[in-house]
């Protein structure tokens, strides 16, 4: 199918405009279901919605879902701060809680009529629902399937920890100049994929021709404002909130709508202990956990971007999400 998806732009409560790119059902067919598929951190659709036979988005419309793709604030087609608007590189991840993700949600129910859709975040797509469902309550949700989502209680990386003095430098910045970048910086990444990419993928399951063209398609600048929140998250193995007067990490027990972790056995960035944290303390009676390697019978241990993007990922990993959303939708 090379049909693009249709786009709608959606205001949120605080004046900016998010993306929601609709891959519909067919009209002589009904929708299996509809679903929201949400990216991760410092990229936008194309981590949902790669090009070729890396989209998964494309994957479960071609299996009968209703799938909408959210584009959070500052990323792809969904407003970012020029200097003809009022807009600014400063907002943080409660600004996707209490903006982003509602407005989505609710242009989705009215747009399709469904109470309750389904959710899949990859990374901070997961987290962010973590957080709405514990702040905001389960009753929208169907299912949530978290790829590679942590709970940052148990996230630990030698490598991470080398750049902690360099946090104030960081945020002397408004924002990360990588999607400038992204363009001839995607060469050297394909080349050098064993050696640096390691942290966040592993090579062993990723093609260099799709690693380069990832970088140029995917990449999105983001503030420091919330480089700075994910880093002291990491530094207090917690998820407080903005204003300090919560903790979304102590709070999981409050999701209960059904529920599927799932984590890579090679996942650096996200270890599979933290992902099953989650898994263990959602109150959901409905709960399944994977951690994706060569025990589950995978060619090789996943890492964290290859769970959605990796060359083996259509038949070792999407199957199992869909006939988890297949168990769960209407009938």
């Amino acid at each position: 199918m090379n049909t693009p998806p249709e786009m709608h732009h959606v205001d949120t409560r605080d004046g900016w405009k998010i993306a929601l790119h609709n891959y519909a059902h067919r009209p002589a067919t009904k929708a299996r279901d509809t679903i929201i598929l949400c990216h991760g951190l410092s990229v936008n659709r194309h981590n949902v919605d790669g090009p070729g036979d890396l989209s998964f988005a494309k994957y479960l419309h071609g299996h009968g879902w209703d799938v909408w793709i959210l584009e959070l604030r500052g990323a792809g087609r969904s407003s970012k701060p020029r200097p003809w608007n009022r807009l600014k590189y400063n907002w943080n991840l409660d600004d996707y809680i209490f903006h982003d993700v509602p407005a989505a949600i609710r242009f989705v129910q009215d747009r399709t009529g469904r109470e309750q859709v389904h959710w899949m975040g990859h990374s901070l797509g997961g987290m962010l629902a973590y957080a709405f469902l514990c702040t905001q309550g389960n009753e929208w949700a169907k299912s949530v399937v978290t790829v590679g989502s942590p709970s940052m209680r148990a996230v630990r990386n030698p490598f991470l920890d080398q750049f902690a003095p360099l946090k104030r430098l960081v945020t002397l910045l408004p924002r990360t100049p990588h999607a400038a970048l992204a363009p001839v910086a995607a060469p050297l990444v394909a080349l050098s994929a064993p050696w640096t990419a390691r942290l966040v993928l592993n090579p062993d399951n990723m093609r260099r021709k799709d690693i380069s063209r990832l970088v140029g398609l995917a990449i999105e600048n983001i503030p420091t404002t919330l480089i700075k929140q994910l880093w002291d998250w990491y530094d207090n193995a917690a998820m407080p909130n903005h204003y300090g007067f919560l903790s979304y990490t102590e709070k999981l027990e409050r999701i209960t709508t059904p529920l599927y972790v799932i984590a890579g056995n090679d996942d650096r960035l996200t270890p599979p202990e933290d992902c099953r944290i989650v898994y263990e303390q959602a109150s959901s009676e409905d709960k399944k956990f994977d951690s994706f390697g060569k025990d589950m019978g995978c060619r090789h241990d996943y890492g964290h971007i290859d769970l959605v993007l990796g060359r083996y990922a259509r038949e070792e990993v999407w199957p199992h999400i869909l006939a988890w959303l297949n168990a769960r939708a209407s009938h």
